[in-house]
């Protein structure tokens, strides 16, 4: 779903709240949010991420992605060393090998073949390269294998695969501090107990015109309602009163048909 929100801090409440039995039997705590702070993405490129909270290739430099492209596309099925069978597109190496060149050239390039620098990025991320390449959850292995089909060209799996890791390369090497969460330009500060008040004390259900109990979460009909206000609340409704139409559909189709009793 296209939402421009993503969650960039929460402070908690220092007590914990009620305890939770899992589905192992065993007993947990949480605290409940105090503050929610919201990055709202302004969206400058017409998507939600125009920050770049999860780095894609259109948040890369382009001629160094370019770049890479060619790197790949040089060792992807080469006659003598290539990553891949000319033909099938099949791997010609393991998996683990042939994540670990991809890695390694796109590195080179991005450092301007720097072999200290690669090396070093190289041997901080190894672990985390090798996860990323074969694992049974989010992994490169789908693509490498070409599981869901060969429908792909040579030339949109060089592409895909040269973004894939030039982007989670970029995601490794930066800053905490550039990452959009600290662009406070860009924060909504949600207080949860200010909100529970508003709604408690201002908001209305649209149907029985009566109030919301302490922290009670009321249904809508809208995607795009403004939460609670000083003013009170559009579109909210209790539970029970959550389809307000059915009562107008009932009274213009009018009473259902009694079904005639069987005579004796």
């Amino acid at each position: 779903m296209h939402d421009p929100s993503t969650v960039a801090h929460e402070i908690k409440y220092p007590w914990w709240r009620s305890k939770h039995q899992d589905v192992y039997g065993k007993w947990s705590y949480y605290h409940d949010s105090f503050i929610t702070i919201w990055h709202e993405d302004p969206e400058t490129d017409g998507s939600d991420d125009s920050c770049g909270w999860f780095i894609r290739s259109r948040h890369a430099d382009q001629k160094v992605l370019e770049a890479i492209v060619k790197d790949f596309d040089f060792e992807w099925d080469r006659e003598t060393g290539g990553w891949f069978h000319p033909v099938s597109g099949d791997p010609r190496l393991s998996l683990h090998a042939i994540a670990l060149n991809m890695f390694a050239t796109a590195v080179h390039r991005m450092f301007d073949y720097d072999w200290d620098k690669r090396n070093a990025f190289m041997n901080a991320h190894l672990y985390q390269i090798l996860y990323f390449a074969e694992n049974n959850t989010d992994s490169m292995y789908e693509g490498l294998v070409q599981k869901y089909g060969r429908s792909r060209s040579r030339e949109e799996r060089v592409a895909q695969h040269a973004g894939m890791v030039y982007t989670w390369i970029l995601r490794a090497l930066r800053p905490w501090y550039k990452h959009p969460r600290w662009h406070v330009w860009h924060w909504r500060i949600q207080v949860h107990p200010l909100q529970s008040f508003k709604r408690w004390a201002f908001s209305k259900c649209c149907r029985c015109q009566k109030g919301f109990s302490w922290g009670y979460c009321p249904t809508s009909n809208s995607w795009n309602g403004k939460g609670p206000s000083w003013t009170g609340e559009e579109g909210v409704y209790h539970n029970d009163c959550r389809n307000p139409e059915a009562d107008c559909v009932a009274q213009a189709v009018g009473p259902a048909p009694q079904q005639a009793k069987p005579t004796a």
